[in-house]
């Protein structure tokens, strides 16, 4: 019953946030907006701007040693 309830409310279910429209219809509008991580890594590879992963353990381990200033 999960699955029906979900392909219902991301297929068909109009969304008001998205002026009526179910998450699905929205996703396949702009999706082409979205980059991909290979194009964002291209774009930022050789600035100077830090890309940090999303990943809990890594963005403590940088918040602890930038109170420190062990880590730049």
């Amino acid at each position: 019953m999960a699955k029906e309830w979900q392909d219902f409310y991301n297929h068909k279910r109009p969304h008001a946030s998205l002026n009526g429209k179910p998450p699905w219809q929205k996703f396949i509008e702009v999706h082409k907006n979205i980059p991909i991580q290979p194009e964002v890594t291209d774009k930022f590879w050789d600035s100077d701007e830090l890309i940090l992963p999303r990943n809990y353990e890594y963005l403590k381990f940088v918040k602890s040693n930038i109170k420190t200033k062990n880590y730049k």
